[in-house]
């Protein structure tokens, strides 16, 4: 059981360097990660204080936003659960071993559950607690809040046993289909962004006239007490968290097990059915069609294709290229209120050129973030590198078309991000022209890196230390150098030349020397394909 437990984090948590050496992206998730809990937590005790007066209103809002991160909870579960339960993968490699399906089935769940309860400690408990500081809770209620996430996984785990193989089915059919599976990442991330922006907006109300009179009024928090109710069966066990209402345990704990069941069974069968079709596959070969083209256009093709047609590009570059203007564009706006308001106004008189500067490094961390979701352009062709050496074009010709296809889209989203906030008045023209070129330069220099550090590591995982370092540490420093020349009240054009001069002279070095070495590595990269 422990091994097939080892067998699942590894598969969830697929380890592709060592801790030190991917240090840096690790430590920026937890960050972000922070700032997520952060800001959770933030608008929602700033939004307890200001709702006190009214009778019943804190409970609700508590109500509110739990049941809000249970149903996210419930939709984080589902693609966990269909990566443990339909794996074909991890199933044809099961399948050479004597192990008992009751067992798989177990370790999975097991998995899932202790899974679940961690993510729900990371999201629920803080919420729970900020609460508890609000009115003085005794102590018993904080070992209660630990409690919390436990009896709510039942509820999660039932509720995504059920829709996992329903969307398991629906990414296979998306899969198959482009434009639609194209369609529905744009309408989920756009829908996303959405309501994304809805909580920007609560956060700058909070942070720039620290007033929520428009939002809460006396209708709409008669709406949510009486909403309250209704989010079920969140409401049953906060009753009797908050209340000690004992009795509405009962229906708490029966619609929990009963979902819990149902999920059970319609999974368990499910998997069944799907390992031993899976199994009985295993071998069988499909036929393609295949087009004759000229070996540069079927190259782009292919790196097109690969974009556009694997579920995880989609949803972790594509899509959010798609969505960049608009997320850009509610993220910028909302720091340039806050920074024009109240007394963040003040200091900003200090350094007139501050709320320019923040706008570029934002951009820059925006375009960088999206585009390591295409950044692996040699690991995507698994053992086909002795193949890439037949092909009747230059290695240089090659490599450079596997960086201009992403980097490419990546500039087309940038434009676009730089043309809605300069219509919408949010930056000057000096932000479009030098943003343009800041970025642009900038994520070329990140993309070189990256092939670089793939080719560096021949047929070894990839060591991501120096694109880490530099896609964060760069932007960083020129931000600093440009917001020094700023508080000497030097002129918003010259300030924008030292942030270029900047990104300049940290990526020439590299650059310069990128195409022997590149060319001298792939070369090298034959002995191990």
């Amino acid at each position: 059981m422990l091994t097939l437990l080892a067998k699942d984090f590894k598969l969830m948590f697929p380890q592709g360097t060592s801790f030190k050496k991917n240090l840096p992206s690790r430590l920026l998730s937890l960050l972000l990660l922070a700032g997520f809990v952060f800001l959770e937590v933030f608008i929602f005790r700033s939004t307890l204080v200001k709702i006190l007066p009214y009778s019943r209103a804190p409970e609700a809002l508590l109500t509110l936003f739990l049941f809000i991160i249970s149903l996210l909870m419930s939709l984080i579960a589902t693609g966990q659960a269909r990566k443990l339960f339909f794996n074909k993968k991890d199933m044809e490699q099961l399948a050479a071993y004597p192990i008992d399906s009751a067992d798989l089935i177990t370790s999975k769940l097991l998995f899932l559950f202790v899974a679940q309860y961690f993510t729900g400690m990371l999201f629920s408990f803080p919420v729970l607690i900020a609460y508890g500081t609000v009115f003085s809770k005794a102590p018993f209620y904080y070992f209660l809040a630990v409690l919390y996430p436990l009896f709510m996984s039942v509820q999660e785990i039932g509720l995504a046993l059920i829709l996992v193989y329903p969307y398991h089915l629906l990414a296979e059919y998306l899969r198959k289909h482009l434009v639609i599976q194209l369609l529905t990442a744009l309408v989920v991330l756009g829908g996303l962004a959405f309501l994304y922006s809805r909580v920007l907006s609560v956060f700058i109300q909070l942070v720039a006239s620290d007033s929520l009179d428009s939002l809460f009024t006396t209708a709409n928090l008669a709406a949510l007490t009486s909403l309250k109710e209704k989010l079920i069966p969140t409401v049953f066990l906060l009753n009797a968290y908050l209340y000690g209402s004992f009795k509405d345990l009962l229906p708490f704990i029966t619609m929990s097990i009963g979902v819990l069941i149902l999920g059970l069974v319609i999974t368990i069968s499910s998997y069944n059915a799907f390992r031993t079709l899976t199994i009985s596959e295993k071998g069988s070969t499909s036929k393609v069609n295949l087009k004759v083209l000229s070996p540069l256009k079927a190259l782009i093709v292919k790196e097109l294709s690969i974009l556009f047609k694997d579920s995880d590009y989609l949803f972790s570059y594509i899509g959010l290229l798609a969505v960049e203007p608009y997320l850009a564009y509610l993220v910028i706006s909302a720091l340039n209120t806050i920074f024009t308001n109240g007394v963040m106004a003040y200091y900003v008189t200090v350094m007139p050129s501050f709320i320019p500067l923040i706008d570029i490094l934002l951009l820059m961390l925006f375009s960088v973030l999206i585009a390591q979701g295409a950044d692996s352009f040699i690991g995507g062709e698994g053992g086909n590198i002795r193949l890439m050496k037949t092909l009747p074009l230059k290695p240089g010709k090659q490599l450079a078309i596997k960086v201009l296809v992403p980097y490419s889209l990546s500039l087309l989203s940038l434009v676009i991000t730089l043309l809605v906030l300069f219509i919408e008045k949010t930056i000057p023209w000096q932000v479009f022209v030098f943003g343009f070129i800041i970025c642009a330069l900038f994520l070329l220099t990140y993309d070189l890196i990256s092939l670089y550090e793939e080719l560096k590591g021949g047929d070894k995982k990839r060591e991501r230390v120096f694109s880490s370092l530099y896609s964060y540490l760069l932007p960083t420093v020129s931000f600093l150098a440009s917001i020094l020349a700023s508080y000497y009240k030097a002129d918003l054009l010259l300030v924008l030349g030292v942030s270029l001069v900047s990104i300049i002279l940290l990526g020439l070095p590299f650059s310069v020397s990128f195409p022997k070495r590149t060319i001298r590595l792939f070369n090298d990269m034959e002995a191990t394909s």
